[in-house]
């Protein structure tokens, strides 16, 4: 028996006036054939950058993370053209160079879009 696919949770946030949908880290997590963990990992290991993004946060906690479908197609670009597969380990590529590159555009964006709000 397989188990049951989780699908996100799909949060509405104004970017630059308009509604973008985003989704937590497990739908990143679901894209890439890695868990959860992995992806915190990357981050705080700067493979990943940070989100852009994050709920409304808690008192106890920061929010969660959120990503947009750009945020997400970059990272399985970049996944996908470095040839990464699930299960296999990221060293000795060239990923973080390319989700730094790809993200980094994309916030640049983002950034400019928030300010005209």
């Amino acid at each position: 028996m397989s188990k049951p696919v989780r699908v996100p949770k799909v949060v509405m946030k104004s970017v630059g006036g308009a509604m973008v949908p985003m989704y937590p880290i497990g739908a990143l997590a679901l894209r890439v054939n890695r868990d959860v963990l992995t992806i915190r990992r990357w981050e705080h290991l700067g493979i990943i950058p940070q989100p852009m993004f994050r709920d409304t946060p808690t008192c106890k906690q920061k929010g969660r993370r959120l990503y947009t479908r750009e945020e997400i197609d970059a990272i399985v670009s970049a996944a996908q053209e470095c040839g990464i597969k699930p299960r296999e380990s990221i060293a000795n590529t060239r990923f973080a160079e390319s989700v730094a590159k790809k993200i980094t555009e994309l916030h640049v964006r983002y950034g400019a879009m928030q300010k005209h709000e």
